[in-house]
């Protein structure tokens, strides 16, 4: 016996990629509109929205993009599907997803070090694309309309990881001041560090 009804199966076979690109969507415009408030507003719910919009927009798009690539079936007549060509266009608009607004590229100051794993992942999700796009390829504009998407997407991805990088890097945390408070109370020193050398 299954605990989920038929017409729930059959409502999420129909609608499932829909419904993550729709939800993803909506995680990415919470992600602009909040991002930024989190910073000068102290409210609790605001940092718990951000949060978990940004724990889940990534997780979203990429399961979308994954399923994107099941959903591209050429049938035995080796006719595409319209739908197909329209679904092929969705995988560079969710790799522009995972490029993330330009407000917010990690939501901790401790993922900036993460760069390295946002590349290879960007280029696994890059590839899932490509495939997503040539496989229900014709010469119609619509197949055509990916490429600058497409671009679009990967400048997007990059300019994440190129700004994770510098963030992550030592370069701006080698340059933030810290209060005496913090080297006290923390147990950082700068003394301490430049005696060791």
């Amino acid at each position: 016996m299954n605990p989920i009804p038929y017409w729930a199966r059959k409502l999420w076979n129909a609608w499932d990629i829909r419904f993550m690109i729709l939800l993803s969507f909506i995680l990415q415009v919470t992600l602009l509109i909040l991002g930024s408030r989190r910073k000068y507003s102290a409210r609790t719910w605001i940092s718990i929205v951000v949060w978990a919009a940004s724990l889940m927009a990534d997780w979203v798009a990429t399961t979308a993009l994954g399923n994107l690539t099941q959903a591209q079936i050429v049938d035995s007549s080796n006719l595409v599907h319209p739908t197909n060509e329209l679904k092929a266009l969705w995988a560079p608009l969710l790799l522009l997803h995972l490029g993330r607004p330009g407000i917010i590229a990690a939501y901790a100051f401790e993922d900036n070090s993460l760069w390295l794993r946002h590349l290879v992942a960007i280029i696994v999700q890059l590839v899932l694309a490509i495939y997503v796009i040539l496989l229900p390829w014709t010469t119609s504009w619509l197949s055509f309309l990916t490429f600058p998407l497409l671009l679009a997407g990967v400048v997007k991805n990059g300019e994440r990881v190129w700004i994770l990088r510098l963030a992550g890097g030592g370069w701006i945390s080698g340059n933030i001041p810290h209060s005496e408070w913090e080297d006290e109370n923390l147990g950082y020193s700068c003394d301490a560090e430049n005696s060791q050398d």
